[in-house]
């Protein structure tokens, strides 16, 4: 998917999105459900996440050098684990990033 403008979830369930995004546009959650990205990405606009939780499912999901924000008030955690593989030169492999309202 080409997106050059913003590309926005607002589910309340757990959704996942499988294909490439590409192009200078945004990517942002809104809902206060679940967003799995489980495609190779490389959009040039940042992620945003307003509510809920935005996953990836595998490595490249975040475009590298991506800008990641979480929108205020909302408060965040995230994880990662990193898993050092000869075909991956991405340090997180997977990453979990939530916002709450306060």
């Amino acid at each position: 998917m080409v997106n050059n403008g913003a590309l926005v979830f607002s589910h309340s369930n757990t959704y996942t999105f499988g294909g490439a995004i590409s192009g200078s546009g945004s990517v942002s959650q809104t809902g206060v459900g679940t967003v799995v990205l489980n495609g190779v990405n490389s959009y040039t606009g940042g992620t945003a996440i307003q509510r809920g939780t935005l996953r990836t499912g595998i490595a490249g999901a975040l475009p590298a050098g991506g800008a990641v924000s979480i929108a205020p008030p909302a408060r965040s955690t995230s994880t990662a684990s990193a898993r050092p593989s000869a075909t991956s030169a991405a340090p997180r492999d997977r990453a979990s990033f939530s916002a709450t309202p306060r």
